[in-house]
């Protein structure tokens, strides 16, 4: 579960490019059924039960509540650098629900109007980003506590 669940967040993160018009979907789920991830982040073998499940085409709706904090793993691998997986945090400012389906992954900022992952447009309509623009930035520099130094800064302003 834990890369599926890296590998679509990375995707819906990173990439900065917008895809066609907004496309809000409006999913009903069943509040019983949502899954806290704050309950199941410590507990292995719930996590695995889920991990089959998702591979076996189960639909689930996973709960982050703000201020959340979740384990990320990040690594990079072009063919002029890579980067060795390093663990860091991502730290959610909003109530976010996952949803992972046999139609993809979806966001959500209340369980009810839900984005695809890929979808940075709808992305921003639902979670109040408004006309906000993405960013990326590299930098480079050397300093004499840190030495050389690439910086990767990625959001929305």
């Amino acid at each position: 579960m834990r890369t599926t669940l890296q590998v679509a967040l990375l995707t819906g993160f990173i990439l900065l490019a917008e895809t066609g018009c907004a496309s809000i979907h409006k999913i009903a789920i069943d509040r019983g059924k949502v899954i806290a991830v704050a309950n199941i982040i410590t507990e292995q073998a719930k996590m695995e039960d889920l991990s089959k499940g998702i591979q076996a085409g189960k639909d689930y709706v996973f709960f982050i509540g703000k201020g959340q904090s979740i384990p990320l793993k990040a690594s990079l691998n072009l063919p002029m650098a890579k980067i060795a997986p390093v663990k860091n945090s991502i730290i959610f400012t909003q109530d976010t629900y996952l949803m992972i389906s046999k139609s993809g992954l979806m966001i959500s900022p209340d369980g009810e109007r839900w984005a695809l992952i890929q979808d940075l447009k709808t992305q921003k309509e639902l979670f109040g980003a408004g006309k906000s623009k993405g960013y990326l930035s590299i930098g480079f520099g050397i300093t004499k506590e840190d030495g050389a130094a690439i910086t990767l800064d990625v959001g929305t302003n």
